[in-house]
């Protein structure tokens, strides 16, 4: 269970991270050299190690990286806080709003979950539609959710 939480969390820090420079999945999943590309992927990286207890492969899977990628990204941010103050006040800004979100994930009530439940039962039947059509999506993702909520909602872990 505990592995399912760190995805999550892991997904959770990836959409802050695109969000705050203004990318999209696929931008870092293309392995663009674009530098605010790379600088997404290098906090990314840095944060997943942080709060999850990922191994760095699994992190690496996430964001289309190999583990190796994954400590030089995670290194390179942690001497980079040491001497550019922008830089670190920019990290403090994207952290803040990810423990905000994670804080909220893992404070929703057993209603929220089964709301969720529906609404990711809805988001996998459609999705498989789209699949079958050629349109890719997080379907991934979705499964992750729905296997997780349906642990919550059998009382294998506290909602």
């Amino acid at each position: 269970m505990s592995n399912e939480i760190d995805r999550i969390n892991a997904e959770i820090i990836i959409g802050e991270c695109l969000s705050a420079f203004g990318l999209e999945l696929n931008d870092v999943m293309r392995g663009s050299r674009k530098r605010n590309v790379i600088d997404c992927v290098k906090i990314m990286c840095y944060f997943i190690k942080i709060y999850t207890r990922l191994s760095l492969s699994e992190i690496g899977e996430l964001i289309n990286r190999d583990h190796a990628t994954v400590i030089y990204h995670f290194q390179e941010v942690c001497g980079r806080m040491k001497v550019d103050i922008k830089f670190s006040e920019e990290i403090v800004q994207i952290e803040k709003r990810i423990s905000q979100k994670i804080k909220n994930f893992s404070s929703l009530s057993k209603s929220d979950y089964q709301m969720l439940d529906y609404i990711f039962n809805l988001l996998s039947y459609y999705s498989k539609s789209l699949l079958q059509r050629g349109v890719l999506i997080e379907y991934d993702l979705i499964e992750l959710n729905k296997r997780f909520i349906k642990n919550v909602l059998e009382g294998n872990d506290k909602g």
